[in-house]
C-alpha cells in the first residue's frame, strides 16, 4: 500500500484514498470524498492489524 491508493473509507464505506502512512505502517489516513458531518474530504485515522506468521507454523496448519 502506497499514498495514493484507493481504500475504503471506516465511516461510510465509500471510495476514499491514502494520504499517510506512518513508518512502521501500522497506521494509515484515508481522505474520504464524500461529506461527513458537512465537511468534504474529511480524513480518518485506521490502525491496521499486522500480524507476521512464521512459515514453519503456516505449513504446519495446512498439512493438519
Amino acid at each position: 500500500m502506497k499514498v495514493g491508493d484507493s481504500h475504503s473509507c471506516p465511516e461510510c464505506k465509500g471510495k476514499g484514498k491514502v494520504a499517510w502512512i506512518s513508518e512502521d505502517g501500522k497506521t494509515i489516513a484515508v481522505k474520504c470524498s464524500k461529506t461527513h458531518l458537512g465537511k468534504k474530504n474529511t480524513v480518518f485515522l485506521i490502525q491496521q492489524q499486522i500480524s507476521v506468521v512464521p512459515k514453519e507454523k503456516l505449513k504446519k496448519k495446512w498439512m493438519q
